[in-house]
């Protein structure tokens, strides 16, 4: 693989990481800052995974995964699906 390609395919799986926080983060309801207080990290780090970064371990990931789902099933400003 090309050093160009690396690159561009470095690029499309931070840009999908953050696609995906994105999303995520919009279910919950919260702001970036206010996710980092519920979830337990700073905002700095919040920031960071919101622009594509990874986590910077399996804890992290695992703990951002838990904020996420109890976030999501009780916020009551996340509109229910039908």
């Amino acid at each position: 693989m090309s050093e160009d390609s690396e690159k561009s395919r470095k690029k499309h799986e931070k840009e999908k990481r953050a696609t995906a926080f994105a999303v995520r983060l919009a279910a919950t309801g919260l702001s970036l800052s206010e996710f980092a207080k519920e979830a337990g990290f700073t905002r700095n780090v919040i920031y960071n995974l919101s622009i594509g970064q990874k986590p910077s371990s399996d804890s992290h990931a695992q703990k951002l995964d838990a904020a996420f789902e109890r976030l999501r099933g009780s916020s009551a400003r996340i509109p229910k699906s039908r």
